[in-house]
């Protein structure tokens, strides 16, 4: 669109006007393609994880979602990660209850001998 020369208070008031429809155009067209994308957002996560439809084997649907799902490089990143970070974690919570317990031992007293 060519730029127009405003030479008015009237030309700017029905540019600003204009423009403003404009915003409210591009407004309702984007919530409408969040609405969209809200509504089918679950089936395009699973075609992209699993990919399209195969025929059912003798596995049955559970034996072939595992089987898609293993397939599917980006899964198994993604799992290889998050088992990386729970097993540090989890390894931090253990090396802490370990140094505890050592805290605990040194500061207790000892029995006396019988």
């Amino acid at each position: 669109m060519a730029k127009k020369r405003i030479r008015s208070v009237e030309q700017l008031d029905r540019e600003i006007y204009r423009h403003q429809l404009r915003v409210k155009e591009v407004e309702h067209e984007f919530d409408r393609n969040f609405d969209h994308l809200k509504h089918h957002f679950p089936s395009m996560v699973m075609r992209s994880v699993l990919g399209r439809s195969k025929p059912v084997s003798a596995m049955g649907i559970t034996g072939d979602v595992a089987m898609r799902l293993m397939e599917s490089e980006q899964l198994q990143d993604g799992l290889f990660s998050l088992i990386d970070k729970l097993s540090a974690r989890i390894g931090k919570v253990f090396r802490r209850g370990r140094k505890r317990e050592a805290e605990s031992d040194e500061t207790e007293p000892s029995a006396p001998d019988a």
